[in-house]
């Protein structure tokens, strides 16, 4: 028996997954909420033996479609020169904490971008400017200094350095 744990939810969420995930390290629960207009968070609780703990939590949604005992897809919001979705592999580590080996975030369904002022890229391993008027695509980012471009006139792959605004 684990007893009782009430967790208080506010009143303008939507609660979208459940799962239970059975691992070594014990019975997890995994859940996601929809605050508003696709604003998620996931959480993570850890059954223990008296009691229910919550482990972690981040700002994704869980993908219902790539859920299994081990691993978990998370879907992301990306900003980045645009908004962007892309999901990237979830497991449990040893601490109970959210994990991935993931170092970047996959864009699969970026629009092309035409720039207006020239932009310094990186491209085959030199800085080099690419001109205002050029037309690129967002392939993928780390979503905090970066991002993998195409160069569409030429199909080049290049990278983008930047810095956020504190807003």
């Amino acid at each position: 028996s684990y007893g009782t744990q009430i967790i208080n939810l506010n009143e303008y969420i939507m609660l979208k997954n459940v799962y239970l995930l059975k691992q070594e390290a014990g019975i997890y629960l995994l859940y996601d909420i929809d605050y508003a207009s696709d604003d998620y968070e996931t959480y993570l609780y850890q059954f223990t033996e008296d009691s229910v703990q919550e482990m972690d939590k981040i700002r994704a949604s869980i993908d219902d479609a790539n859920v299994n005992g081990d691993t978990f897809e998370l879907g992301f919001r990306i900003d980045v020169l645009g908004t962007y979705t892309s999901n990237q592999t979830y497991y449990i580590d040893e601490n109970g904490k959210f994990a991935t080996d993931e170092t970047e975030y996959e864009i699969k369904q970026s629009t092309d971008i035409k720039t207006i002022v020239n932009l310094t890229i990186e491209k085959d391993g030199k800085m080099t400017t690419l001109p205002a008027g050029s037309t690129i695509r967002i392939i993928a980012t780390d979503d905090k200094t970066k991002a993998t471009i195409v160069i569409v006139s030429t199909l080049e792959e290049a990278t983008l350095y930047f810095n956020r605004r504190e807003d």
